[in-house]
Order: structure tokens, then C-alpha cells, then sequence
């Protein structure tokens, strides 16, 4: 036993399973007394268990209907993934891979089957013949016919539809993810473009009092043409920058109301 005690730590991150993990090293140079020695032990136990990631929970990122009192950006990702022809062609794919999981663990019903045989023997006694005959052949054949590769092949088809079936339902999740990313990006371009027209609309209405103003003086003789025309000049540059800002808003817009299905006007 020794007399010190000699630490070294270290991170692990696991992408897939969304996992981190310390890596901890301890290095023992000092003799230690049971009590510490407990207390060392719970300490390393504690330090090691693996710290797992947030989890996301899909079910908040598009939240259903009937909830109240959705702020706007909300209620925008709640119409766009309802009328998105995207998230409906993904979620036939989701039904359809669960379908096939059902497909799949009824596939050893291939291996029973059921015969009928019609013949004269059969058909006389449907009719109710009293001539007697040879029964040749029976009425009914049961069978059952269980390959070798059957026993690998079904598990295994099962197996493969649950994981086609998780990758659809990670594609519906990651449609999630980006559809509510897009919308809630465009509705702040939105916002942003009405802020920047509403500043140049009113820069332009007081520039245009302001230009009025110059040309009264300048009837009057109050005003050079220099003064005139620079203030002309610099309306027109001002109603250009208005314009340009109004139609930055209504693109913005625009392709907010691509994304919900619905105009803006009515959400709003």
C-alpha cells in the first residue's frame, strides 16, 4: 500500500447512443484506512456512472391539437407540419413499415396450408346420390411444410421490418426537427423585415414633410436649388430604400404562407 493518491479523468462521447462517458484513472500511493477506502469507492462509483445526454422528446418539438393558449410561433410549426404534402407522404411510410412488422411475424402462417378435392365421390354425396363408389380421394388435405431456412429466414424478416420501421420513424422525427426550424427561421425574417419597413416608412413620411418643406421655401425664394435638389434627390433614395424593405417583408411572408398552407392573416 501506498501514500498518495494520483487522479486522471477524461470524456467519452458516444454519438450514436447520445451517451457521455468519463474515463477515470487512480493511482494508489498511500495506505488508506477501510472508512476512506469506502468513501473512495462510492466516490469512483458515482464518477463513473455514464451521464446521459438530454434526450429530445419528439412530442414537444410539433405539439398536438386541443392544447390552448400556443404562442404564434407554435401555432405556425403546428399548421405547417399539418399541411406539409412532405410529412404526409413520410407518415404513409411510417403505416406502411408497420404494416410490413405485422407481415412479417404472421409470415409462418406460409408454412400451413388446406386442400379441397372435388370428385365423383365428393360431388354424390353433396347430392346425395346413393350409388356406391370407390373413395379414391379424400376431401380434405391439411399439410404443413416447415423448410430448415425458416427457422433463420422469418426471425430475421421480422427483425429487418422493425428496423425499416425505426429508420421511417427517425425520418418523421427529423422532418420534426427541420420543418419547426424552417418556421420558426422564416417567422423571425418576418419579423425582422416588418421592423425594417416600418423604420423606413417612417423615415420616409418625415423626409417627405421635410422635402415639402424645402420646396415651399424654395418658391418663396427661401431655398438655393442646390438645397432643392439634394433634398429631391435624397427622397428618391429614401422611397427606394422603403420599397426595397416593403418587398423584403412580403417575400418574407410569402414563404412563411409556402410553409403553413394558410395565409398569414389568418393565424395572426
Amino acid at each position: 500500500m501506498f501514500t498518495t493518491l494520483w487522479f486522471d479523468t477524461g470524456f467519452c462521447v458516444n454519438l450514436y447512443n447520445s451517451e457521455i462517458r468519463y474515463n477515470f484513472t487512480l493511482s494508489i500511493i498511500r495506505p488508506l484506512t477501510m472508512k476512506n477506502l469506502l468513501i473512495l469507492t462510492f466516490g469512483v462509483l458515482v464518477f463513473c456512472l455514464p451521464a446521459r445526454a438530454q434526450q429530445i422528446d419528439y412530442k414537444k418539438i410539433i405539439l398536438p391539437d386541443g392544447i390552448t393558449n400556443l404562442s404564434i410561433e407554435e401555432r405556425l410549426v403546428q399548421l405547417a407540419w399539418k399541411n406539409n404534402p412532405e410529412v404526409k407522404a413520410v407518415q404513409h411510410d411510417v403505416n406502411a413499415s408497420q404494416y410490413d412488422v405485422k407481415i412479417a411475424a404472421t409470415r409462418w402462417t406460409s408454412l400451413l396450408g388446406a386442400q379441397g378435392n372435388l370428385n365423383e365421390f365428393t360431388v354424390k354425396q353433396i347430392t346425395g346420390s346413393t350409388q356406391t363408389t370407390n373413395n379414391f380421394y379424400p376431401r380434405y388435405n391439411v399439410y404443413l411444410n416447415v423448410p430448415l431456412s425458416a427457422f433463420f429466414e422469418f426471425p430475421n424478416q421480422k427483425k429487418a421490418a422493425r428496423e425499416r420501421m425505426g429508420i421511417k420513424q427517425e425520418q418523421s422525427n427529423m422532418l420534426k426537427l427541420d420543418i419547426r426550424a424552417r418556421v420558426l427561421k422564416l417567422y423571425s425574417d418576418y419579423r425582422k423585415n416588418e421592423t425594417v419597413w416600418r423604420i423606413r416608412k417612417e423615415e420616409l413620411d418625415d423626409f417627405k414633410l421635410r422635402v415639402n418643406t424645402i420646396e415651399q421655401k424654395f418658391s418663396d425664394g427661401a431655398a438655393t436649388l442646390e438645397e432643392y435638389v439634394t433634398a429631391q434627390r435624397v427622397y428618391r433614395d429614401v422611397q427606394i430604400q422603403e420599397a426595397v424593405a416593403k418587398s423584403d417583408w412580403d417575400k418574407s411572408k410569402f414563404d412563411l404562407e409556402q410553409v403553413i398552407g394558410v395565409k398569414l392573416e389568418e393565424v395572426l
